[in-house]
């Protein structure tokens, strides 16, 4: 694991449990098994205690740890990310899920835009079909008379000969 995800780690756990003890600090100890611990900053006490993970923090962990960052899709994700979201700011962050979701519709109305002459094509298309299907059944209605007509006619044949 790289020290980029340890230290994401380190902040993840410090949010959950270490905002009015002291931080948290987490090191790798093999493959999957951390070790974590609360330093204590009030009166002077530097030691470092284990610290016990809520279960909710350790499926958070488990997940980072299990997450793959060198799949093509996160970093497809993260390269589309990086185009809109600059600067790592409080502001940034408390307004990433609106401008994603900005972005989003501004994709959608965009690809919306560009199926319009497919859809025109789609609306001719059927119309055409339409107009066939109405030329077919005339077709059928002048065969079907013809048809009758024509034994008519063969039927007065016969009687004569």
């Amino acid at each position: 694991t790289s020290p980029r995800s340890q230290t994401a780690i380190t902040k993840l756990l410090s949010r959950r449990e270490g905002r009015a003890e002291g931080k948290i600090t987490c090191e790798l100890r093999s493959r999957t098994r951390w070790r974590c611990a609360k330093r204590r900053g009030a009166a002077g006490k530097r030691g470092r205690m284990a610290a016990a993970l809520a279960p909710g923090v350790s499926r958070k962990l488990k997940k980072v740890l299990e997450t793959r960052t060198d799949s093509p899709d996160l970093l497809a994700s993260l390269g589309a990310l990086s185009t809109f979201y600059e600067h790592n700011t409080p502001q940034a962050r408390r307004n990433l899920k609106s401008s994603v979701e900005q972005r989003a519709l501004a994709i959608n109305r965009h690809f919306l835009d560009a199926s319009l002459p497919a859809q025109k094509a789609l609306v001719r298309v059927e119309g055409e079909v339409h107009a066939l299907d109405d030329s077919w059944k005339k077709i059928e209605e002048a065969l079907s008379s013809c048809s009758a007509s024509t034994g008519d006619i063969i039927s007065t044949t016969e009687r004569l000969q």
